[in-house]
């Protein structure tokens, strides 16, 4: 998704909104929210398997959206297949007793790759600055990446990669497959 890495180079710096480009996260979209754990061999178990019986299936990226005032975001839709999938990977997920689910997670997530956090007062303007951006481009769901937090600096939460999971089963008819 290089389209949004550029989205949040432009809008941190016409607008001194550094909180997304200071967390130097590859470009994604959320799966599942942050989760504890002194066990990480159990989800590594379910995601070896899962992703080795689950196919890469076809997303759409782009156009903007929001949660006001302060987070803005690519829009992100999944195919059919991509939905089965997800859904799939939830209830594999939901086995395990310890995980922790909130409100706007699971089956409630709503899918977007962030291109800019704590806009507050600057929200209006970013949005305007992003009137016209409607560029959308076919993507892959292809793996699942678990992401760890190293360390809060300058209050930035820091994330580096624990594991990638390709999902190498079977690509579902109609879908793209990796893009």
């Amino acid at each position: 998704m290089p389209h949004q890495v550029g989205l949040i180079d432009a809008i941190a710096d016409r607008f001194d909104l550094r909180w997304t480009q200071r967390q130097a996260l590859a470009p994604h979209f959320t799966v599942k929210y942050a989760f504890e754990t002194n066990d990480p061999g159990q989800i590594e178990s379910i995601l070896d398997r899962f992703c080795a019986e689950h196919g890469a299936t076809a997303v759409t990226i782009g156009g903007i959206g929001s949660f006001p005032p302060d987070v803005i975001f690519l829009n992100v839709e999944l195919s059919a297949e991509a939905r089965q999938i997800f859904h799939a990977l939830i209830r594999e997920l939901q086995t395990l007793p310890w995980m922790q689910w909130d409100a706007y997670d699971g089956e409630r997530l709503h899918f977007h790759a962030t291109i800019a956090e704590k806009c507050d007062s600057q929200y209006p303007n970013v949005m305007e600055f992003l009137r016209d951006e409607t560029q959308c481009f076919p993507c892959a769901f292809d793996n699942i990446t678990v992401l760890q937090q190293t360390v809060v600096q300058d209050g930035i939460d820091k994330w580096s990669i624990h594991r990638t999971y390709r999902l190498h089963g079977p690509t579902p008819p109609g879908s793209h497959g990796q893009v």
